[in-house]
């Protein structure tokens, strides 16, 4: 991932340039910031190996297959009811409601 390189890059910058204010003022203050900006690079940098290693992962993983459905036959036998069974059932519910 180029945007995390790019940061590894500018974090790593920006410690040697901590580092080396700290050396020439000979003030030691930046150089835990020189420090923490080089630590933020590595993890950067470690972050971007991750990513292109899991993205290279991703795309070496077969296609994913649809689930197979078993096919029902054109003539599945459906329930049959006869008219008198029908009527009896519509009597019921006018009665009922």
């Amino acid at each position: 991932m180029p945007v995390l390189i790019y940061m590894s890059w500018a974090a790593y910058t920006l410690g040697a340039a901590l580092l080396l204010v700290s050396l020439v003022l000979e003030t030691y203050v930046f150089l835990p910031a020189a420090v923490a900006a080089g630590v933020c690079g590595v993890a950067f940098a470690v972050g971007a190996k991750i990513v292109d290693l899991l993205t290279e992962i991703r795309d070496r993983l077969p296609a994913p297959q649809p689930a197979q459905v078993a096919e029902l036959p054109e003539q599945s036998p459906q329930p049959v009811r006869s008219l008198s069974e029908l009527s009896a059932d519509l009597e019921r519910k006018r009665v009922r409601g």
